[in-house]
């Protein structure tokens, strides 16, 4: 028994001797190293010619440092021309060192007249001969630092490079790893670190950090890089999407102090000291502020890239009344999902799909991956088993090229795309997504909802509608695919004309810019040309007597003039259409502006689905119901010998009182003929009677071409060719609305 006593204290002993050399030792080539830092810069230490020695690999991290240091007398080798670096420091090669730099023991706290030569010098005993050496040395300075990451715990660094929470720094033939998450007393020239001198005491804490996650890992996000940690406890606070504190203790997570004061404003200026936030006016800026984009991935950002102007909405973090912290949604750099629909402009399945690129391309499946030169076409069909296993995926060489889908025809001839094609099975046929940039799929959206010759500031509102538009369908999904948005006039039309320069350049000066309302985002719509009036959304799509929609007031005159007109009122509304007043509306030269037809009772009935007709019987008579603040109608009612019933919303309106067997004029006196929809829901109709004072049909004059409510398209053109900024023009049609980067 006993001498198993022994043979685990003599262990315990043998450990603790291991751990106090560990700690303790320091090598000739980190000894190396920190006189030729005292001397020369790392670049210096570099460039510098080596000398060769035996033992001394030129390519080693110590090469540099120990030319230096032989050439200049501080170090030597022994008799056969060696220098053993990686031995400890002895008491004879630091009594060299002392004489060479003429030090004495005097100011030393131990003696060197009782010390074995060939002994191992002990940390704390060298770093007492440094000081004395660097007394006159301004460059080598002792810093306390908190060592966060390197290459063991931590993606993106370099061999010999850590993250502190003073930045990179590094840390050439130290072993540092043992000191993870701790503070410690460093000697350093510049941003390398010659020698850790010990931990200090306390809680070690990295301020002002991006969290992300928190149950079983948690990310911290720090100057650029994320530290990913295996999370051994709970915490109290919510800390997904946050900022705020980590703190470390003996190495170890114990808590995360989220920072809870937000102030969400746009900011106006940006001072030396100061930000001034639009509301809050002047507020002082920390001197460790930290700007963070977070959107599509978190990264650090100066304080130059953010946009002062008065239009960049921001969370801004406080602490003691102070900007700690400014959290950027970079929305810019968001990918978008659109369903592709096939050349039928009605379906979303294709038989097959053939493709080329502008430049060398990659096609991958789950099972193979194969490499395409520019301009080869490759095809698939939707029975190959690729399709069977997953998706397929195609992507240019360097993300940059554009696709080009032979067999697809768009108006603009055979269709090119930026960003990636991705194929899936879908019912008998294929999907088509194409994921893009959400920025760069505006290329194809603006010119395809608006003529690009209307010049940049009309092409800006198209963008900023189309961007809110886009962006609020982020988190959607269309109709059962794995994509946000088609590319139909369901959702917005895309990629059906070429990009054009003017579009892409009223996309780049709106970067980012969207309309929100009470800090989300409005519901956006455009259409073709206004009657002179819009309407809100909830008069648009009334869904009958019991619809309680609210308005929310969007809906005006689109003039300059102080227009006195009651458009409920049958009267004023006709002496609207009539334009009797001649009040100037932006749109009054437009060839949509007015437009007339006459329906025969029997186009109506024909229009009539089997369930109206049921319960009516025989059509007899037409007439306008219920007509919104803006003078479009929410209703008509259909009278026959059965009975009558009321038809509600101004597309099931179009659609009974369609003129796809009449001519349409339009005020310019050109015709339009084959229309399935009525132009617009703003009209008047009067009976049409025959000899015997019979109904026949009805003349019906009107204005305006689309929905009427949000933007119009034709109005911004002429509102911008009358000298209004898209500003001015985007506030007409969304009074309620802010325009803000995010």
């Amino acid at each position: 028994m006993a001498g198993l006593v022994m043979t685990i204290l003599l262990l315990y002993v043998l450990y603790l001797r291991h751990m106090w050399l560990y700690e303790e030792r320091i090598t000739r080539a980190q000894t190396a190293k920190m006189l030729a830092l005292m001397e020369y810069d790392k670049a210096e230490c570099e460039a510098a010619d080596t000398v060769d020695i035996k033992d001394v690999p030129k390519e080693s991290w110590y090469g540099k440092y120990v030319s230096a240091v032989v050439g200049k007398g501080y170090m030597s080798l022994s008799d056969s021309g060696e220098f053993y670096p990686a031995a400890s420091l002895t008491y004879g090669a630091m009594e060299q060192i002392m004489d060479a730099f003429h030090i004495s023991g005097e100011n030393l706290s131990f003696s060197m007249d009782f010390v074995q030569k060939d002994a191992m010098v002990p940390r704390r005993r060298w770093l007492e001969v440094f000081r004395l050496l660097c007394v006159q040395n301004s460059q080598v300075t002792v810093r306390s630092l908190m060592i966060v990451g390197t290459a063991a715990n931590m993606s993106g660094l370099e061999d010999w490079q850590l993250l502190s929470d003073d930045g990179l720094k590094g840390y050439e033939g130290l072993a540092v790893d043992r000191y993870l998450y701790k503070n410690v007393t460093a000697w350093m020239r510049d941003d390398e670190i010659l020698c850790v001198a010990g931990e200090e005491s306390g809680e070690a804490a990295l301020e002002n950090v991006w969290i992300a996650g928190g149950k079983e890992t948690l990310d911290i996000f720090t100057q650029g890089y994320t530290l990913s940690l295996n999370m051994g406890m709970e915490l109290l606070e919510e800390t997904d999407g946050q900022m705020g504190d980590a703190l470390f203790e003996d190495g170890v997570l114990k808590s995360i102090r989220v920072k809870p004061d937000h102030i969400r404003a746009r900011l106006d200026q940006i001072g030396e000291n100061t930000m001034t936030l639009e509301g809050y006016g002047e507020i002082p800026v920390a001197e460790d502020l930290v700007i963070y984009q977070i959107h599509p991935k978190p990264r650090v950002i100066s304080r130059e890239e953010l946009k002062a102007d008065g239009t960049l909405t921001c969370e801004f973090v406080l602490e003691a009344g102070t900007i700690c912290g400014v959290i950027w949604q970079d929305r810019a750099q968001e990918s978008i999902r659109v369903l592709l629909h096939d050349d039928s402009d009605t379906d979303h399945i294709h038989e097959y799909v053939a493709l080329t690129c502008d430049e060398d391309y990659w096609v991958r499946s789950d099972t193979q991956v194969e490499k395409k030169q520019a301009g080869v076409e490759w095809s698939i069909w939707a029975d190959d088993p690729r399709l069977s296993d997953g998706r397929v995926t195609v992507a240019s060489g360097s993300g940059e090229g554009k696709i080009q889908m032979l067999s697809m025809e768009r108006a603009c001839g055979t269709p090119a795309y930026r960003g990636t094609i991705e194929l899936s099975r879908a019912q008998d046929g294929i999907a088509v997504i194409n994921e893009v940039r959400l920025e760069e799929y505006l290329y194809g959206v603006v010119p395809s909802e608006m003529p690009s010759d209307y010049g940049t500031e009309a092409l800006k509102v198209q963008t900023v509608c189309a961007r809110t538009y886009a962006r609020a369908h982020l988190d959607d999904t269309f109709n059962g695919f794995d994509a946000h948005v088609d590319d139909t006039v369901s959702s917005q039309v895309y990629n059906n004309t070429l990009e054009t320069e003017a579009a892409i350049e009223a996309v780049s000066e709106t970067s980012g810019q969207v309309l929100e309302r009470d800090g989300s985002l409005v519901p956006v719509y455009f259409f073709s040309t206004s009657c002179g009036h819009t309407s809100d959304a909830a008069d648009v799509w009334c869904e009958g007597a019991g619809d309680t929609s609210v308005s929310s007031g969007d809906g005006r005159f689109l003039s300059d003039a102080a227009i006195d007109l009651d458009l409920q009122e049958a009267d004023d509304f006709k002496t609207f259409i009539d334009n009797e007043e001649a009040y100037g509306y932006f749109e009054q030269d437009m060839p949509w502006f007015r437009w007339q037809v006459t329906l025969k009772l029997d186009d109506i009935k024909a229009c009539l689905t089997q369930e109206q007709t049921a319960q009516i019987g025989e059509l007899k008579a037409v007439s306008t119901g219920e007509r919104a603040e803006s003078g479009l109608l929410r209703s008509i009612v259909l009278e026959g010998d059965a009975g009558r019933m009321e038809i509600y919303g101004e597309y099931r309106i179009r659609s009974v009182l369609s003129p796809a067997n009449r001519v349409v004029v339009l005020q310019d006196g050109d015709e339009r003929s084959g229309m399935s929809l009525l132009p617009s829901g703003y009209f008047y109709m009067e009976p049409v009677y025959d000899g015997a004072g019979e109904v026949t049909g009805y003349f019906i004059r009107g204005g305006g071409y689309g929905h009427g409510t949000g933007m119009s398209q034709n109005g911004a053109w002429a509102m911008t060719a009358a000298g209004k900024t898209y500003k001015e023009v985007l506030s007409y049609f969304f009074p309620e609305a802010e325009l803000v980067t995010e």
